[in-house]
């Protein structure tokens, strides 16, 4: 069982994924993430190196933590995340 009740395969296959923190996100991270899967910076950010399967929960996750997280792998999760951004721009015009 991943953090947050998902469990592998129930969503897809899971694909390695980092994403960068910044210090803001901090007390929220074990939310979602374990001890394990996580590196510190001297800067106060957090890398955070897991496989999840690409599906909405993901999305959701990136979403929650709002200007405070970076997609840095895979580049097609950080381009479906710019996407959507796009997409609610438009929203908002």
């Amino acid at each position: 069982m991943f953090p947050g009740g998902r469990f592998l395969g129930d969503n897809g296959k899971a694909e390695k994924i980092i994403l960068k923190f910044k210090k803001e996100a901090f007390s929220r991270l074990f939310d979602f993430f374990s001890r394990e899967s996580m590196t510190f910076l001297e800067n106060g950010e957090t890398i955070v190196n897991v496989s999840y399967p690409i599906d909405e929960w993901i999305y959701f996750v990136v979403f929650s933590f709002n200007t405070h997280v970076e997609v840095i792998e895979p580049l097609h999760l950080r381009e479906g995340v710019r996407k959507r951004i796009m997409e609610m721009e438009a929203i908002y015009r």
